[in-house]
Formats: structure tokens, C-alpha cells, sequence
């Protein structure tokens, strides 16, 4: 099974919103996912795995990203799983040498696991997150 893209599309979007200050986190995201995903409009438009990604923005847990509202309605569900992965591995960073899978299973176990833990995972390892 081929590797999704989303942790470096996250790893990217940061970056882009460290060295631009007036690029909104939505506008990051998708600059980077065209840049991964330059053939591929599903994969670029794949909502779970940038709401997860807008939603830490959205609450100010990625380091130098401003708090904001940058979620469309409709995203919350991925915002909150995101979130509670995030604070899954402030409690227990050992957590992070586990699979995304496995770390959604502590999450949602009866959802379909849709790349949500990949940006969560990816962020948390390069020490993006607060």
C-alpha cells in the first residue's frame, strides 16, 4: 500500500506559514497539497486530514500560527479527533512511535480512520505543536 502524503503536506504548510506571515493556514495547506499532490484533486481536497491540520491552527497549538478561525462548518469532528490526539500525546509522548492507526484507535476506534493521526503524528515529531 503507497504512503498518503499528508504529513509532508502539514510539514510544508507550517513552513509556508513561518516564513509568510500574511498566508492564511487554509492557503498553506493547499499551496502544499498541489505541490504533493499535483495530479490528484481528491487527494488534494481530502477534507479529514486538513480540518485536522486547520483545526490545531484554529486553536492556536501550532507554533507560530496566530489562533483563528480558519475551519469551515462542518469540520469540528475532525478539529475535536485532532485535538484528542494531540492531548493523548502531551500525556504519553511514547505514543508518538506508534502507528497513526494505532493512535486513532485510541481516538475513535468505531470511525473510519480517514489520515486525521498522519498530520497529528507528522506536527507532534517535528516539534510544531504546543
Amino acid at each position: 500500500m503507497k504512503k498518503n502524503k499528508y504529513p509532508e503536506i502539514a510539514l510544508c504548510a507550517v513552513d509556508q506559514l513561518h516564513r509568510n506571515a500574511d498566508i492564511k493556514p487554509s492557503e498553506a495547506w493547499n499551496k502544499a497539497a498541489c505541490i504533493f499532490y499535483p495530479e490528484n484533486e481528491s487527494a488534494r481536497t481530502k477534507s479529514c486530514p486538513k480540518s485536522s491540520f486547520l483545526g490545531l491552527c484554529e486553536k492556536g497549538f501550532v507554533r507560530g500560527v496566530e489562533a483563528g478561525s480558519y475551519l469551515t462548518k462542518g469540520s469540528e469532528k475532525n478539529k475535536k479527533d485532532a485535538i484528542k490526539g494531540l492531548e493523548l500525546l502531551r500525556k504519553d509522548c511514547s505514543l508518538s512511535k506508534r502507528s497513526e492507526r494505532e493512535l486513532w484507535q485510541q481516538i475513535a476506534p468505531q470511525k473510519t480512520y480517514n489520515q486525521q493521526m498522519d498530520v497529528v503524528l507528522a506536527l507532534f515529531k517535528a516539534g510544531y505543536l504546543t
